[in-house]
């Protein structure tokens, strides 16, 4: 069995070194930790199935097909909104007028 070092597993899976640190605080990958503690060893066949059982972030929501500048234009009209260029951050973030 091969063990790999944290900087072989972070360029294996295409993540940064402190994502693969982060792995292993969180206990979704498990460690091996060598001589005094500091030095970590992965056993690639652990990671693979550890990282097979995390379930998959669900994706964010898609508009359908249909453009959001569309959809920004015709709140405008619905609204009766004349410039939502000028006052944008009061109608997107809820600020008051100044």
């Amino acid at each position: 069995m091969k063990l790999m070092t944290a900087k072989e597993l972070a360029r294996g899976l295409g993540i940064s070194l402190g994502t693969v640190y982060k792995m292993v605080r969180t206990g979704k990958v498990r460690a091996i930790r060598i001589g005094t503690g500091r030095t970590l060893r992965f056993d690639p066949d652990e990671v693979r199935k550890a990282l097979a059982e995390v379930p998959a972030r669900p994706s964010p929501p898609r508009m359908g097909g249909e453009d959001s500048l569309l959809r920004i234009h015709q709140l405008a009209v619905e609204t009766g909104i004349k410039d939502l260029a000028e006052h944008h951050d009061r109608y997107l973030y809820g600020l008051r007028a100044r």
